[in-house]
């Protein structure tokens, strides 16, 4: 499994959630990240061999993810009026899924609550499972309601502007930007495309 990413962020951070990591860009590799733990192999069963080299794709997208992260909230504090930009897209969207239905404040609520869970130490491996599970389901719930708004006009109008504002500050403040979301999408394809095929049957020796 990989990772959720739970390091403590700034407030700045929880307010642009949905305009930053939600949509756009990043909504790959937080979907990635909320990947949930393996299911418990039955009594009596033994848990067959990892994938060694799906194990080093994962680790090389958490890198990736990382630096993503990084990049971006260096252009943030580079550029103080992208906060109040992403403030105003994320308002926008809010109303707009708040309109079909969806509790978008309620899903990011959670998801924080559970980051900040999965920090104590002494969760047992069930419960680490069931947390990262509730949170890939908050994350899903999100991407509905995403789909479910950028039908309209002004929500994609708005997205557009600030996804090339944050890509052009992305941009100045580290120019191999475009070359690290590349990599990142063409190994996220190459994980889901083994992942496929592990779940495929037959392609677990029993």
């Amino acid at each position: 499994m990989l990772p959720m990413t739970v390091e403590r962020r700034p407030l700045r951070y929880s307010l642009c959630i949905l305009s930053i990591l939600i949509i756009g860009l990043f909504l790959g590799s937080q979907a990635l990240a909320a990947q949930p733990a393996p299911a418990p192999v039955p009594e009596g069963e033994v848990m067959p061999e990892a994938d060694d080299d799906l194990l080093e794709l994962e680790l090389e997208l958490v890198m990736l993810q990382q630096r993503l992260e990084e990049i971006q909230m260096a252009a943030l504090d580079a550029n103080p009026e992208l906060e109040q930009q992403a403030e105003e897209l994320s308002t926008i969207m809010v109303a707009a899924m708040e309109e079909e239905g969806f509790n978008p404040q309620q899903s990011i609520s959670r998801i924080e609550e559970i980051q900040m869970a999965l920090q104590q130490p002494d969760l047992t491996p069930e419960e680490q499972m069931a947390l990262m599970e509730e949170a890939e389901s908050e994350y899903l719930l999100l991407e509905q309601a995403q789909m479910a708004v950028m039908e309209d006009e002004q929500v994609q109008a708005a997205h557009e502007q600030f996804e090339e504002n944050v890509m052009t500050a992305m941009q100045e403040q580290d120019p191999e930007t475009e070359e690290i979301i590349a990599e990142f999408t063409e190994k996220h394809q190459e994980y889901e495309e083994r992942q496929a095929e592990h779940a495929m049957p037959g392609t677990v020796p029993n």
